[in-house]
């Protein structure tokens, strides 16, 4: 072998035999070397809050019921307040008294025979207890014994879901017809807050009610609510996830279909 090859191959093996001892060395201590874009390397991601939600330092919080922070992380209400819409509202101030009035859709379906308008607010108020709602509650339903209209505490407060999110300013707004009637927000929510999709099989409600909280229709209410038979028995019924008339003012279905949802607002 010529010198100079056998002194470069003595070379090789010399870098080649130490870097071997420096793996060694390091495997013995114990170490571990991090890689770029090894797992070493990638920083821990924050977990996102949910819908609704706001990170607020470490934790996820709802701004628009948390007294703590209301509207805003770190804004908190007095003692004397409580947390409504991202808003500090006094305490004594009620639904029916200038307060919050919530709304929402049953989680549970229910065919024609209702009870009559009765029957459909102690559904409202069952549904409410069960997701420890405040308050007392009626169907927004109507029949040839009544209407949201001449039923209803006509509140001067907001109408929101059990989100928080606004669907009218008050009754007045709520019912408002002109130039067309137009919720804030679809009530596309349950009682315990959870969301009722646009391809949820069961998304009308019972309502035979326009817009403006009177009767839509002097014959479609399943005989007063009272008989879930079909032909030639509707219900007039709106949409869950419509902010249009089509909210309250639909379409028509037969009292025997296996349920249709309730609109439930609540009176104080």
């Amino acid at each position: 072998m010529d010198p100079r090859q056998f002194d470069w191959l003595t070379r090789c093996l010399s870098v080649f035999a130490s870097r071997r001892r420096f793996a060694g060395i390091v495997a013995a201590a114990g170490l571990a070397v991090a890689l770029p874009g090894g797992a070493a390397a990638k920083k821990k991601r924050k977990k996102r809050c949910k819908k609704g939600a706001a990170r607020c330092g470490k934790t996820c919080v709802n701004t628009k019921t948390n007294a703590a922070h209301c509207g805003g992380c770190g804004r908190a209400c007095d003692s004397a307040e409580t947390c409504r819409d991202g808003q500090c509202q006094p305490k004594s101030s009620t639904c029916g008294s200038g307060g919050t009035c919530l709304v929402f859709a049953t989680s549970t379906i229910y065919p024609g025979n209702l009870g009559g308008l009765a029957g459909a607010d102690q559904k409202c108020n069952a549904r409410a207890a069960a997701a420890n709602l405040p308050g007392t509650y009626m169907a927004w339903l109507s029949d040839n014994t009544g209407s949201p209209a001449s039923r209803f505490v006509q509140s001067t407060g907001p109408y929101v879901l059990t989100t928080g999110a606004r669907i009218a300013d008050n009754w007045a707004d709520l019912t408002n017809v002109d130039p067309e009637p137009r919720l804030d927000h679809p009530i596309d929510r349950d009682e315990f807050g959870g969301e009722i999709t646009v391809n949820a099989l069961y998304r009308y409600t019972w309502t035979n009610t326009r817009p403006d909280g009177t009767l839509a229709d002097a014959d479609r209410h399943c005989q007063n609510w009272a008989t879930s038979q079909g032909t030639p028995n509707f219900g007039s019924a709106g949409n869950v996830n419509a902010t249009g008339s089509f909210w309250t003012y639909a379409t028509s279905i037969f009292c025997d279909n296996p349920g249709q949802r309730l609109y439930c607002f609540q009176q104080s």
